[in-house]
């Protein structure tokens, strides 16, 4: 049941990705949810769970985006692998550095695809404009990234209790 509702999750960011979300709100248009998303997955729940997720989440933004091939794939997987790195180092529950673990995976991702363009288009000015928006978008994502990861993790242990109780009385 955990897999079933976080992949619903998951499925509720693409959608909501997808179809315009900057005039509703502009502060979460701004960047990819689904990379704060993988990352809390990545920080927060066990090993198996989280790469099942992070891979059905990865393959359905890249369906349904209309993204170059296996970009949001590679870079769920490479955010998520840093995920699971970065808490050996640092404490994954301190407020600051998951807004600065935010920033980073949304940075990353972002910095990602304008480095391609870049490599496709080799113009300056584009690559400018490129970094000016990956800035943007980091900022974005270290202010409202910790607030999904809480609203996520709220869910689901609300549903690991509520699992628990009823295995007790079955």
């Amino acid at each position: 049941m955990i897999y079933f509702l976080q992949i619903m999750m998951g499925l509720f960011i693409v959608v909501f990705q997808t179809t315009s979300p900057g005039q509703a709100v502009p502060l979460l248009s701004s960047y990819d949810m689904m990379v704060v998303f993988v990352l809390g997955l990545g920080l927060f729940r066990p090993l198996k769970e989280g790469v099942i997720i992070a891979v059905i989440c990865g393959l359905a933004m890249d369906v349904y985006s209309g993204a170059p091939p296996w970009y949001y794939f590679v870079t769920y997987c490479w955010v998520y692998v840093a995920a699971r790195w970065l808490p050996s180092f640092l404490h994954a529950d301190n407020i600051i550095f998951m807004a600065l673990f935010c920033g980073g995976g949304v940075l990353f991702q972002e910095s990602f695809l304008h480095l391609c363009v870049f490599f496709l288009k080799s113009r300056p000015d584009v690559l400018i404009e490129s970094l000016k928006q990956s800035g943007a978008a980091a900022l974005s994502g270290a202010v409202t990234g910790p607030l999904i990861i809480w609203v996520h993790n709220t869910i689901v242990k609300r549903e690991t209790k509520r699992q628990d109780r009823r295995e007790r009385f079955v």
